[in-house]
């Protein structure tokens, strides 16, 4: 979704990455592939002034500006071309995006999609749910790499995009349609919702990767939601963990694990592993070893005396109490290490696979 207010938005390439900076001043600058955003050169003009706020697929940009429109550059098949809409991208309150397309929200709640159209991009699916008469404005977007989800702002849900990713809800449309949803999770290819009232999970999407969770025994009392690539883990209020999806990236945690997933106050996920944190300060991880479920090398170290912990693409860093800082996960990104004290630490940033401290 859109950066913060003179923030930054970047664009991931599988081998180069794309940035585009929005200054002080309202302006952009742009930097890395070309033909991924890097060159904007086609609307300097727009971009010298006037910008509030960026948003990014994985090649393209949208940038928000002080009268409400939207300027677009990058790869046109992902969102860098909106010219089909630009007559409609007037009092546009927000922009969200997947992978390859674009969603923004106007003043009045209503939608304009444009990009990968099989992916997000074209909404006409859901055209007559957003053109009844009593139809509830839409207040915000969700999204997994190729589908989108909108809540209105009667709590209810709207999806569309790749039905193999989520796009296609039809299974528990009923219950998206009838239920106040909270908030909103996704794997690659699958959607977890949290209700409102007894917090029950609505799942949909890929089986496989998360979207049927009929493997839980209870879906209730559920407080927060960690996801992997294809996987979910559901903390519950009573301090309980339930996961499901691919076992291979922490769908199903063994039975020595599980019984450890108890008075749980925190979950964290890799792109293939989860990390709990409990109540007495000790770690618990499950999942792939080479995303962070391998916690040999620091096993006595995260044993106790955690007070947050937090993850990127592969790997996981601990803050004990004491300001030592605690990481592993994939070493062929970074070796486990551990950092005595590090004074005055407020914040934790992750990029996909380095952690930057504030």
């Amino acid at each position: 979704q859109c950066a913060t207010l003179r923030g930054v938005a970047c664009a991931p390439m599988q081998s180069l990455i794309t940035f585009a900076a929005l200054k002080i001043d309202g302006s952009v600058v742009t930097w890395g592939h070309r033909d991924y955003g890097g060159d904007s050169r086609s609307v300097r003009d727009e971009l010298r002034n006037g910008v509030v706020c960026l948003c990014a697929t994985e090649s393209a940009f949208a940038a928000v500006k002080e009268g409400r429109t939207v300027i677009t550059w990058g790869n046109s098949a992902n969102g860098g071309d909106s010219d089909s809409v630009k007559h409609r991208l007037t009092d546009v309150r927000q922009v969200f995006s997947n992978k390859v397309a674009f969603t923004a929200v106007k003043g009045d709640g209503r939608i304009i999609c444009w990009g990968d159209a099989e992916c997000g991009g074209d909404c006409s699916a859901i055209h007559e749910d957003l053109t009844e008469m009593d139809a509830a404005p839409i207040l915000t977007i969700y999204s997994s790499p190729y589908a989108f989800a909108a809540q209105r702002a009667d709590g209810s849900l709207l999806t569309w995009g790749d039905p193999d990713s989520g796009g296609d809800s039809t299974r528990v449309c009923e219950a998206l349609q009838s239920s106040r949803v909270e908030r909103v999770f996704s794997t690659d290819d699958a959607f977890a919702a949290i209700s409102s009232g007894e917090r029950q999970l609505i799942t949909w999407g890929d089986p496989a990767s998360g979207g049927d969770s009929s493997s839980v025994r209870s879906c209730s009392s559920v407080v927060n939601v960690a996801a992997t690539r294809s996987s979910f883990a559901a903390l519950k209020q009573d301090g309980t963990v339930s996961c499901w999806g691919d076992p291979l990236s922490g769908g199903k945690a063994a039975q020595e694990v599980q019984d450890q997933l108890v008075g749980v106050t925190k979950l964290q996920a890799t792109r293939a592993a989860f990390a709990a944190l409990k109540q007495d300060g000790s770690v618990v991880c499950w999942g792939d070893a080479k995303h962070g479920a391998n916690v040999k090398s620091v096993a006595s170290i995260i044993s106790s005396g955690v007070k947050d912990i937090f993850a990127n693409n592969a790997s996981f860093v601990a803050v004990k109490d004491n300001g030592g800082l605690v990481t592993w996960g994939d070493e062929s990104q970074a070796a486990s290490s551990v950092l005595p004290r590090v004074p005055d630490v407020q914040r934790i940033f992750a990029t996909k696979f380095a952690f930057a401290l504030l």
